[in-house]
């Protein structure tokens, strides 16, 4: 873990870690603490809005975050630094860098619905936050392919809304029912396989760069 934790702040500016990593997750959390009146009655068709509204800064932060700190680096004209061709660790180091990307937003997510739960008792809201971590993680398998900030950022707009709306429907519909709690490892067991799969294709686009294979 300090390795992992090593690598992925090595990866990172300043700016990015205090914006992305602590001012912009902490304003999500403070939303979703004025939110929870709304959160703790989701059957409401008329809180149903304000609802989705919780999920799309989420969505926002991950993919445009993701752009700051890895745009485009599945792309076939994406440059790494020289020190990252000649250093026998390079591999080992993005791994680690990738590996702490992920553990971050899923830590993250899972503060956001454990706070949200202990104010609610609404165990759904654990299992929204695993279909988000879920639907971010398989959307920024493309994403990092677009080398285009412009094309990267509509695609990124586009996404928002059906995937915010698609983790609010599902919390709605589950709510604090025993689904919410039968859902719980299942949705576990496909975060880690899309995790696990992410950190695969990743590495493989990374080790295509140090041979002469096109990527």
């Amino acid at each position: 873990m300090k390795k992992i934790t090593q690598s992925y702040l090595a990866f990172t500016s300043i700016a990015y870690r205090v914006l992305a990593l602590i001012i912009f997750p902490l304003g999500i959390l403070a939303l979703r603490i004025a939110m929870t009146p709304f959160l703790s009655d989701p059957g409401y068709a008329d809180n149903y809005l304000l609802i989705w509204l919780c999920w799309i800064p989420v969505f926002l932060l991950e993919f445009l975050a993701d752009r700051w700190l890895f745009g485009g680096i599945c792309g076939k004209e994406m440059c790494f630094p020289t020190f990252l061709h000649t250093s026998s660790r390079s591999l080992a180091f993005m791994r680690n860098t990738f590996i702490g990307d992920q553990l971050r937003r899923l830590i993250w997510l899972m503060i956001y619905a454990g706070v949200t739960f202990t104010l609610t008792g609404k165990i759904g809201m654990i299992s929204a936050e695993l279909i988000a971590y879920i639907c971010i993680t398989i959307l920024l398998n493309l994403i990092r392919h677009i080398q285009s900030n412009v094309n990267s950022l509509n695609i990124t707009w586009i996404a928002v809304l059906p995937c915010s709306g698609f983790t609010a429907t599902f919390y709605v519909l589950t709510d604090s029912t025993p689904a919410a709690r039968r859902c719980l490892p299942i949705l576990a067991l496909i975060a880690v396989f899309v995790s696990v799969l992410t950190l695969r294709h990743m590495m493989s686009r990374v080790g295509s760069s140090y041979s002469d294979a096109e990527l």
